[in-house]
């Protein structure tokens, strides 16, 4: 039996795809690819811009054989003259490219992949890269460069473990609607358990944010299929949907009530009820859908009166003095809520509208700051705002945006 075993392994080993390391071949020209397709791509190392943007840092590795890898992405790099090259990529730090001549095996120059990061390099880094020092959102990418980042990996067959946080920011900071087709799209009804669930409450929510009235009616209906949706045992607690359902729920007030997503919740408890006499877990989940439920009938039924009081304001000025106070945290009111619906309706006046306007109303907001010890930072906020819809600022405004940058402020051109 043992000889049987060394015997497979030894044919495996011998017959395994390889590639052979040629110090005299390059990979081409930017200017000599006419596209680059991605077939499969289970590792999610690159989108095919960022592959683009990263070939001109991959050298030819000297010396040796190594093995063309099994478990990789892989796809094509099509020719202007016509010739197609086969590339696949096991890590982010090599490449294999194969041609009818051979295949070559190519190392990541890092030094050369920091100095030379475009914008699809650095929406990769931001949405992927696992590390100890997480990368900052970019903030000064061109609205269509996102939104075909944002495309491609919406477009991905299995979208896996997508940094749903990370997608949410960046559409809703750079206000993506014409991303809303592609994420409506990805709504499945056929997904009734784990983390594809949890994906389609996300894009639903985005739906609600990011779209036109009609968008927006497409994406309540799947709300509310969703309620409807049996309970399926699996990796995802059921509290984690239900957590995401109450976000969906928000992005459609005031048209939508609470009273679906109460029902729901109740048929959670049932189910837990009699489960958490002997279970500690079934127990702890069912204590916090409890506080949950609470939260939605009183706390998210009130962010419906909030915005329906801000949208129904006849005067834009108003509208926006309204936004800003809760950008502000001068009006605190559910902020928990209504902090990313705020960001997003101010980010579309001033990107649609006139921006002037919103930079007025941010002026009129720092009058308006509470005189404590938030005062300064909430002041540095408003004018990072203010430099981020074009507005004008001061040598003396500038010093004071100075004294509070370690704070984190959506609508600024500061990546921290």
């Amino acid at each position: 039996m043992m000889k049987h075993s060394f015997l497979i392994g030894f044919l495996l080993l011998a017959f395994a795809p390889r590639a052979v390391s040629q110090s005299g071949s390059s990979l081409p020209q930017r200017d000599e690819i006419a596209r680059i397709t991605i077939d499969h791509n289970p590792l999610r190392l690159y989108t095919t811009e960022s592959l683009l943007e990263t070939l001109p840092c991959f050298k030819p590795a000297t010396g040796g054989r190594a093995e063309t890898p099994r478990l990789a992405d892989r796809g094509l790099v099509e020719l202007k003259n016509g010739e197609v090259i086969k590339w696949f990529a096991a890590d982010t730090r090599s490449l294999v490219a194969a041609t009818r001549a051979g295949s070559q095996l190519f190392e990541l120059s890092g030094d050369c992949a920091y100095r030379r990061a475009g914008p699809a390099m650095r929406l990769h880094k931001y949405f992927f890269s696992k590390s100890d020092f997480p990368e900052p959102m970019p903030k000064r990418i061109e609205r269509a460069a996102v939104e075909r980042f944002l495309r491609e990996i919406l477009g991905w067959r299995h979208p896996g473990w997508m940094p749903l946080n990370e997608l949410r920011r960046v559409a809703l900071f750079y206000d993506m609607q014409g991303i809303v087709p592609d994420l409506l799209s990805r709504l499945d009804a056929r997904k009734t358990s784990g983390w594809e669930l949890q994906h389609s409450i996300v894009f639903a929510e985005l739906v609600g944010l990011l779209g036109d009235d009609a968008q927006r009616e497409t994406g309540l209906r799947y709300y509310r299929h969703l309620l409807t949706l049996p309970y399926k045992k699996g990796p995802v607690p059921e509290l984690f949907h239900l957590r995401a359902l109450t976000s969906c729920l928000v992005a459609y007030m005031p048209e939508e009530t609470n009273k679906g997503l109460l029902r729901r919740i109740e048929r959670a408890l049932d189910r837990l009820r009699p489960l958490a006499r002997n279970d500690w877990a079934a127990g702890t989940e069912m204590r916090e859908i409890e506080d949950l439920r609470g939260e939605v009938r009183f706390r998210v039924a009130a962010v419906a009166t909030i915005k329906r009081e801000i949208m129904r304001a006849a005067d834009e000025a108003v509208r926006l003095d309204a936004l800003v106070n809760i950008y502000l945290n001068i009006d605190l009111r559910l902020n928990e809520y209504v902090a990313l619906w705020a960001l997003n309706k101010l980010v579309r006046a001033g990107r649609t509208g006139d921006a002037e306007e919103v930079v007025a109303a941010l002026r009129r907001g720092m009058i308006r700051l509470p005189r404590d010890d938030a005062r300064d930072a909430l002041r540095a906020r408003a004018l990072n705002a203010v430099e981020f819809f074009g507005g004008k600022l001061t040598h003396g405004e500038r010093a004071q945006m100075r004294t509070a940058r370690s704070r984190f402020d959506p609508l600024s051109f500061e990546e921290n």
